[in-house]
């Protein structure tokens, strides 16, 4: 079996051979160009430090400790992916509770926002009552 490592410049695990070919194809130069907003034009993205690549494979690969999978941010994407994959259980367990179905889907939306919310750190919803 190949040894992995989880290489957080990626966002996945890759066997030296990957991380090398992918390396690789950063050095490559420019890989596209993204929109600047402040100047309302494309502008190349950033070439990347092959030499602090390698450097990171290097550290990665001579560590002994493997236990890493995915950093803080991809842990809560994949935690709302098995939310998501969840849905139709989720919707039938809030029926087998009594709800009507209309109600058990805005019960699943609701559940799916608060997790948004809370992983990307925002405050929760205050409600404004005009009348005071």
């Amino acid at each position: 079996m190949t040894e992995t490592r989880y290489w957080q410049r990626v966002g996945f695990r890759v066997s030296l051979e990957q991380a090398e070919e992918i390396i690789e194809k950063m050095g490559e130069g420019v890989s596209g160009k993204i929109m600047d907003e402040d100047t309302e034009e494309y502008a190349n993205v950033a070439s990347v430090d092959i030499h602090s690549a390698h450097q990171e494979v290097t550290t990665l690969f001579d560590n002994s400790d493997t236990t890493e999978t995915v950093d803080e941010d991809n842990s809560k994407i994949l935690a709302l992916m098995d939310f998501e994959r969840g849905r139709k259980q989720f919707i039938l367990d809030c029926k087998a509770s009594g709800m009507e179905l209309p109600d058990a889907k805005l019960a699943y939306e609701a559940a799916k926002a608060t997790m948004v919310r809370e992983s990307l750190g925002l405050p929760e919803i205050v409600e404004i009552n005009e009348e005071e």
